[in-house]
């Protein structure tokens, strides 16, 4: 007996220094308060098991790209940690835990993942830190949000700030939406409304219900569609209002048109601040309004020198420069004519043209300057000549919709004498349709409005007569 307590009291002394070294990883209290956590081979899984979302950064500390993103981190962490729905944000040295990173499969530095209970989701979204939080409480938010109140309303536009747009349902049923927004869940905000007063129809600009709203609050914008409410004409509403009708092109944007099929009329400009700038903008808005099956979209030399570099456009080309931008194709080609027009490449996350120098491609290439008028939403000839230098000798256009565009009828013979003294003071409009054939966009009418002062005239598309309505006070 003597022989065997030794025995025991050190199977005893063993097993007590084993849940010693133990204690500290098992029973560890995990808590949010805004830091990021240090995490390791012990402490990962009861994290993880901790919180309903956290992103981790596996990293390494000889990477230069990681030392960049830490910061940025540092600087998420309160702000995603105060959401109702917290996220925490933790990192793992990969290169000295690699059993972690073989497990998640990291084969680079750094890499992100985001584990929404448990299970791991690759994040591929901006990594700077006030996008970065944007677009991750973006992500944990509800598909689409029920709102019973005008308060509910202004709440919801509110949290979801300007860097994604915003489709309000006001008076539609949430299931109407609902397989939309699980489509569409990282890239815009989803809600239908239930109850709400007058004030928000004011506010929202739209006169009858059921009424889809998009808001872009960012670039001040926004879109009404009335019906129909078919899935297909739903999701045409939806895809052509993802982006502001003039979308500046930067690297965080760039990232947004990556599942986007339509083509891109890229406008390259000296200076996008420069109020001559300003004003081809507001041009290419119109022109947008009426073209919704292409991206409209503009980058300035200044704002981002490289990119512009990639379309042969530096601060010795005759500017503004416009191009048709085919995404999808190893080479750019002309929109109108299919003509090759330049072969690209890519590198860096951006299209470098082949080094032989393409055909001339502003405005469009198209054939004539009659039609890059028409293209163009039809412009005035001096606008057409500022946007497009080449047809700077062009001396009239013969253009019919415009000149029956601007007829005065009978009905408005009081004011003949009696012209406009300031822009849109009087503005004339016309309705044209049923169109016995069908547009491959599938429109049938569309809406003139003449300013009496400038003589500009604007043109929209439509697929129902009673769209006519939205534009009415």
């Amino acid at each position: 007996m003597e022989k065997r307590v030794p025995i025991l009291l050190l199977l005893l002394l063993l097993s007590l220094e084993i849940t010693v070294q133990a204690w500290p990883f098992s029973a560890e209290k995990w808590v949010v308060d805004g830091k990021v956590l240090e995490l390791d081979d012990f402490n990962f899984d009861s994290a993880i098991a901790a919180f309903n979302y956290t992103l981790v950064d596996f990293y390494a500390p000889w990477c230069i790209h990681c030392k960049h993103l830490s910061p940025e981190l540092d600087k998420a962490a309160p702000a995603l940690a105060a959401l109702k729905e917290p996220i925490v944000i933790a990192k793992v040295n990969a290169d000295k835990f690699t059993r972690l990173a073989t497990k998640y499969n990291v084969r680079g530095f750094p890499t992100l993942k985001l584990f929404v209970r448990g299970v791991p989701l690759d994040y591929n979204g901006p990594r700077k830190a006030y996008l970065l939080v944007h677009y991750l409480k973006k992500l944990v938010a509800p598909d689409v949000s029920i709102l019973d109140s005008d308060t509910a309303i202004s709440g919801f536009v509110e949290a979801a700030g300007a860097d994604f747009p915003i489709y309000i349902g006001f008076g539609l049923n949430g299931s109407v939406l609902s397989d939309l927004a699980t489509k569409y869940t990282k890239k815009a905000w989803f809600s239908v409304a239930k109850d709400f007063s007058e004030n928000m129809m004011v506010l929202y600009d739209f006169d009858k219900v059921p009424a889809l709203v998009v808001r872009h609050p960012r670039y001040i914008e926004q879109s009404v569609f009335y019906g129909p409410f078919e899935v297909e004409f739903l999701e045409d509403f939806v895809k052509q209002n993802m982006f502001p009708l003039a979308m500046p092109i930067t690297y965080d944007t760039l990232k947004l048109l990556d599942n986007d099929e339509r083509k891109i009329v890229l406008t390259i400009v000296e200076d996008e601040d420069e109020e001559k700038s300003k004003k081809l903008i507001r041009i290419l808005k119109s022109a947008a309004s009426a073209n919704r099956d292409l991206v409209f979209a503009y980058v300035s030399i200044k704002q981002w020198e490289e990119f512009a570099n990639t379309f042969s456009a530096n601060k010795k080309t005759k500017l503004p420069k416009m191009v048709v931008w085919n995404r999808n194709e190893d080479y750019l080609t002309d929109l109108m004519t299919k003509k090759t027009i330049g072969k690209r490449y890519e590198s860096g996350g951006l299209y470098v043209l082949d080094p032989l120098p393409p055909t001339s491609i502003a405005c469009l290439s198209v054939a004539s300057a009659f039609e890059a008028h028409c293209r163009l939403g039809h412009p005035s000839l001096p606008l057409l000549k500022s946007l497009c230098p080449q047809y700077s000798k062009v001396s009239s256009l013969d253009c019919e919709s415009c000149q029956f565009a601007k007829y005065h009828r009978v009905s408005l013979s009081s004011r003949v004498n009696k012209r406009a003294s300031v822009l849109f003071e009087l503005v004339h409009s016309d309705v044209w349709g049923l169109s016995l054939i069908l547009s491959k966009p599938g429109f049938r009418y569309f809406v003139t409005f003449m300013d009496d002062f400038s003589l500009v005239t604007w043109l929209y598309l439509m697929k129902n007569r009673y769209k006519f309505s939205i534009f009415c006070a």
